[in-house]
């Protein structure tokens, strides 16, 4: 159903009164994670979110100190967030 050509204005919208925090927390969790493709790890995290599953999410953000040639890119925080989903 298509909708309606009509201009909306504040008082016309309804935005329910969790979702400020889910869109605050979702927005940390993504700073901290630092996900290489932000929308793949956006709909693993809604669908945890919405099954009440574990988050796909580091407790803090990880620098990266690595430099070698053989570095995997697996950190600590990356290995705690897989182990939570397995």
């Amino acid at each position: 159903m298509p909708l309606p050509d009509t201009m909306f204005c504040a008082q016309q919208i309804h935005i329910p009164p969790e979702l400020p925090d889910i869109l605050k927390q979702f927005t940390k969790a993504a700073i901290r994670t630092q996900p290489a493709d932000v929308l793949q790890w956006s709909a693993g995290y809604f669908s945890a979110l919405s099954r009440g599953d574990p988050l796909p999410v580091k407790d803090r953000i990880e620098m990266p100190v690595a430099t070698q040639k053989t570095d995997t890119g697996l950190t600590q925080g990356l290995l705690k967030v897989l182990h939570k989903q397995v």
